[in-house]
This record gives C-alpha cells, sequence and structure tokens, in this order.
C-alpha cells in the first residue's frame, strides 16, 4: 500500500481528513441546491406576478 493510502486509512487523523473532506463537500452541494431551488421559486413567483414582499 502506497504510504499516502497508509496514513490515510491506518491513524485516526486520517479517517478525520476523510471525513472532513465528506462532510465539505456534501454541505457545499446541499446549499448548491437549496440555492437552486429557492431562485427557481423566486422566479416563478415573479412571473406570475404575486413575489411575496421582503
Amino acid at each position: 500500500m502506497s504510504p499516502l493510502l497508509d496514513q490515510l486509512l491506518t491513524t485516526p487523523m486520517g479517517w478525520l481528513a476523510i471525513a472532513v473532506t465528506v462532510l465539505s463537500i456534501a454541505l457545499t452541494v446541499a446549499i448548491h441546491l437549496f440555492l437552486r431551488r429557492k431562485i427557481r421559486e423566486s422566479e416563478a413567483a415573479a412571473r406570475e406576478g404575486n413575489e411575496p414582499p421582503r
């Protein structure tokens, strides 16, 4: 096994690095999807002419 994989998979710090990486990617995707949905809702409301007051 390569030294990099050995450090990542056999030490607690390696597992922490993997977890933080996965969490940050998941959070980025979740924020992107949330904002995209909100923008779509806002554009649909503007097209219908009943945009909620801000």
